[in-house]
């Protein structure tokens, strides 16, 4: 699942908390390192990694605080994420 917003819903540019829930792999560690990687591949800074695993440890959520410029760096963002096999969700 992925957050869909409308054009008219966001005054660019943006500073907003971007929360990333992963299906955790028990044979990794964390996953910052390649997201902050694809963020920053994109031109989207990103600081404040803030990381909770699921009460049963099936999932890792990671909250991080992004400034996105544009529309098109928002969509490509999400793009981008999504093609990452391990993401459950993006809000």
């Amino acid at each position: 699942m992925f957050c869909e917003l409308s054009k008219a819903d966001i005054d660019f540019p943006v500073d907003f908390d971007l929360k990333i829930i992963v299906v955790r792999d028990k044979d990794r560690g964390s996953y910052t390192e390649e997201l902050e990687s694809v963020l920053s591949g994109i031109g989207i800074p990103c600081c404040r990694w803030r990381e909770k695993s699921s009460s049963k440890g099936t999932y890792i959520s990671y909250t991080v605080g992004v400034h996105v410029k544009s529309r098109k760096s928002f969509d490509e963002m999400y793009e981008k994420l999504k093609e990452l096999e391990y993401i459950k969700t993006v809000i």
